[in-house]
Parts: C-alpha cells; structure tokens; sequence
C-alpha cells in the first residue's frame, strides 16, 4: 500500500546548473520516505550520492532506500530524517535549535573521521527531526580526504556560517523570553567559539562547546554533561548547572496589633469665677455726697 503524504517542487543549488530537483514525501508500509527526481545532466549527481551513501555506515547521513534509473528520470529514495533543515526552522524552539547545532557539528566530525569531506556543507543539506537529531543529506559533491584539496577547512568554514546565521534568528514563533533566552545563549556561543579557536580546529570541539550551553536533559547531572569540565568556557558559573531552586517563601503572617496606650487623666476644671460687677465703682464725689464729710 502506497500514499503519496505531499509533493512540492524544491528548487535547490546543484553542480548541475539550473535544473530542477523534485522533491516528495511518500509513505509505504508505514514507513516515511523521501523521493528525489531529477532529469537531464544532474542524474550523474544521484547516482554519485547513492554512491557514497552505500560507502557510509555507522555515519548520521540518510539512509538510501533504493536508486531507481529509469529511460528519462533518476529516483533517488531515502528514509525520512525530519521535518526540518537548519536553512529554516521554522516552529523548532531554542534549546531544540541549541542541540541541533551541536548534532550537525557531531555529524560532520563522524563524517570526516570516516575519511570523507561533504563539499556542500550547509543549512538546507541537515535535516532535523522534532528531537533535534541531526542528519547528512545531499551528498552528491562529497569526496575522500585524499581527493578533495582544503576540503575539511571548506566545511568547518561552512559550520562557521551557519552558526553566525542562526545565532542571529529571530523565529516569528518564539515568546519573548524565548528570544531573550537565545539570544544570550548564542552570542556567547560565537564569542566562547571565537576565543577558543575552535574555527580552525575539528567540529568535534564545536560540538562540545556547544553542548555546554545546552540545557542537560532529565536526570542527568552536570558532571555527565558533555560539555563538562571544558576549559575554553571560563564562564565562571558553568552554563550547563542548574539554577538553585528559590528559597521556599514564608507563608505570610498578620502583623502584630500595636498596644493600645492608656488616655491621659483629664485636668480638673477650674472653679466658676465670680460674675462681674454690674454697679461702678464708687467714686470721691459720691461718698461725701453720701457721707457729708470730705478729706479737704
């Protein structure tokens, strides 16, 4: 039983000029599959990545299904690694892009310890899936270390770039305090890389660093962390150790009833005065009226 999920032309960058690669999901069995069609010239670079990937084992690239050649068109079925490519994520969330990065470092390391170089190392050629697992893809231009002059300084370039870029997207779908969140992780991501010299050195390094600002998953402590105990950080306060817990808040208490004070006594009242006189004052000439006797 065979239903065909969803058909959309990509129109991706090629060795083979301007033709144009489509690109399908189909499911078969219960099993998501990725089919690419090309025609013309560009069916040499499906069967050069059909090639490499039946050299590759053991190495996180897609897993070739079949290769079908047929009188005018070449098929080139994989399995489905993910929904989404580093070109765009669209919808994954910051600590998901943070792992992904370092999955697509591991992945190119693993691929150069394998002996071969990808020649096309960029954003749109790693698909993730929702848990951030990194995988290869489009390896049509990849060559063995021996045939490929500064091929592994090419891609470590490459993974430069496309750090840069990311660390410098702003996803419609974020909150604020996600932004905030990764924009605080990856400039000091880019600065730690920076000082470090891991640029020049091998993407197992980037990988590492970048571990280390990835938040540890569920039960694992901080000194099972990748990233651990790496001397390039000198971040002070390692990235990767949880925050302690905040202290638990008292539980609120009423507050005391200030003591009522005793009223002072009251002053006694003073005694009524005497009412004022309503008869004047008797004078010199009333009492020797009164009298008949005078002082001269």
């Amino acid at each position: 039983r065979r239903r065909q999920r969803s058909v959309e032309p990509v129109n991706r960058t090629r060795d083979a000029g301007s033709t144009r690669t489509h690109v399908r999901r189909l499911e078969v069995g219960g099993s998501d599959l990725v089919a690419k069609s090309v025609r013309g010239r560009a069916r040499s670079h499906l069967r050069r990545e059909a090639e490499v990937l039946g050299h590759l084992e053991g190495v996180p690239v897609v897993e070739l299904v079949a290769l079908r050649d047929n009188d005018d068109r070449t098929d080139l079925v994989t399995l489905d690694a993910g929904a989404h490519d580093l070109s765009n994520p669209v919808g994954l969330r910051p600590a998901l892009l943070l792992t992904s990065i370092a999955e697509a470092a591991d992945a190119l390391d693993q691929l150069h310890r394998a002996g071969w170089v990808h020649g096309a190392f960029c954003g749109e050629h790693i698909v993730v899936d929702h848990g951030g697992r990194a995988t290869l893809c489009s390896l049509g231009s990849a060559v063995p270390h021996a045939a490929g002059e500064h091929g592994v300084a090419d891609d470590l370039e490459q993974l430069r770039r496309l750090i840069d870029r990311l660390a410098s997207r702003r996803d419609p779908t974020w909150t604020s305090a996600e932004l905030r969140w990764w924009r605080r992780r990856s400039r000091r991501l880019v600065r730690v890389l920076a000082r470090s010299g891991s640029w020049t050195a091998d993407a197992a390094q980037i990988a590492a660093i970048t571990r280390s600002f990835d938040p540890p998953t569920s039960g694992s402590g901080s000194q099972d962390h990748p990233g651990a105990g790496n001397p390039a950080l000198r971040l002070g306060r390692a990235p990767w150790a949880p925050r302690p817990a905040p202290a638990a808040a008292a539980p609120p208490t009423r507050p005391r009833p200030r003591p009522r004070s005793r009223p002072l006594p009251r002053p006694p009242r003073r005694a009524a005065l005497p009412a004022a006189r309503t008869t004047p004052a008797p004078t010199r000439r009333s009492i020797w009226t009164a009298t008949g006797v005078s002082n001269r």
